[in-house]
């Protein structure tokens, strides 16, 4: 008859959660063109391409008197070709941030040690790593 496995709690890795944050954060600037905070709230729309407007297509512009004014309101289509423009045109940064995040993360947390071993024992046991 074979042992039952016992299931252990997974833990929720804090570094892994800020890498995870710096590497969406590189993503977001260098291909939508605004902040990762700008890019899922959609507070500021003119800053870039956000979320909502790859799902939806952009709002039309607000005139000065009321209404729609001047500009027409872009597409979906445009919104795409937005992204994919500022994708091609700042591909290296892109790259050399999706790349070398994980590798400087790797290296500060042998530097890190002696500070995050401290940490590690006063969260054992809650369920979060470090």
């Amino acid at each position: 008859m074979k042992k039952k496995r016992s299931s252990r709690r997974k833990n929720t890795n804090l570094l892994k959660i800020a890498e995870a944050g710096v590497i969406a954060s590189i993503m977001t600037q260098n291909m939508a063109g605004t902040s990762l905070r700008n890019f899922i709230t959609n507070e500021n729309p003119r800053d870039g391409v956000t979320f909502m407007e790859l799902i939806r297509g952009s709002p039309g512009v607000q005139g000065m008197k009321g209404g729609l004014g001047g500009t027409p309101a872009m597409s979906m289509g445009a919104n795409w070709d937005t992204l994919w423009q500022n994708t091609k045109t700042n591909a290296v940064p892109l790259m050399v941030g999706v790349i070398g995040t994980p590798i400087v993360f790797k290296f500060g947390k042998k530097f890190a040690r002696p500070v995050l071993t401290p940490v590690r024992g006063l969260l054992k046991g809650s369920g979060v790593t470090v």
